[in-house]
C-alpha cells in the first residue's frame, strides 16, 4: 500500500506467535482481505496489501490465545491528479 504510516512495536517474549490480520470495511463489517504478518529484524510486525478502495476500514489483528485482538480503523482516500 502506498502513502500508509504505521508504527510497529515488537511484541516481549512471545517470538513464536503468528499475528494475523483481517481488514473489513468500517461500516457493514464486510471482509476485504486476510493475512499473516511478517515478523520483521527489529521485532515487529508488518504486511503489505494490494491496493484498497476507497473508504473506511477496520484492521484487527489477533495471535490465538496469547495475544489479545486489537483494531483501528483507518481510511483509504482517492488520489485525484
Amino acid at each position: 500500500m502506498t502513502g500508509v504510516k504505521t508504527c510497529a512495536l515488537p511484541i516481549s517474549g512471545r517470538e513464536g506467535v503468528r499475528l494475523r490480520a483481517q481488514i473489513r470495511t468500517a461500516r457493514e463489517g464486510r471482509l476485504v482481505a486476510r493475512t499473516t504478518l511478517r515478523r520483521e529484524a527489529d521485532g515487529g510486525h508488518a504486511v503489505e496489501l494490494a491496493p484498497l478502495p476507497p473508504g473506511s476500514y477496520r484492521v484487527i489483528v489477533s495471535g490465538g490465545r496469547a495475544i489479545e485482538p486489537v483494531e483501528d480503523v483507518f481510511v483509504v482516500v482517492s488520489r485525484r491528479s
